[in-house]
């Protein structure tokens, strides 16, 4: 990991230092960034397979429902700690300036598998 981690965010390119960004994501998910990822794909892994079940049944019903806030959780957990590790400004809501937390999944996602040696 000794390039710079380039990327593209609203149609302009950006370069960060790998090893900070690895720091900064660290510091914030107290050392689990890398393990709440691999919960966060097990988590969507699983509503996938709880969508096959009986819609019906009220604990396919419950297991949707903690799977979907487990979810939540984690990625916002992840998307807050990507913020502060590329330095982006949170969205404003009054201007629409700003990146989504779903612009920084996206962007954390592609620094994993930057990081992972996949890309």
């Amino acid at each position: 990991m000794n390039k710079v981690f380039r990327y593209t965010l609203q149609d302009t390119e950006l370069y960060e230092d790998p090893l900070k960004i690895r720091r900064i994501l660290l510091e914030n998910t107290d050392g689990r960034c890398w393990a709440y990822m691999h919960d966060l794909a097990v988590f969507k892994r699983q509503l996938v397979e709880l969508g096959i079940l009986d819609q019906e049944l009220e604990t396919t019903k419950a297991a949707i429902a903690i799977n979907q806030l487990n979810s939540c959780k984690l990625e916002g957990i992840l998307a807050e700690a990507a913020i502060e590790a590329f330095n982006f400004q949170s969205l404003n809501v009054e201007t629409g300036e700003g990146v989504t937390e779903i612009e920084a999944l996206e962007i954390l996602g592609r620094y994993m598998e930057y990081a992972e040696g996949k890309e």
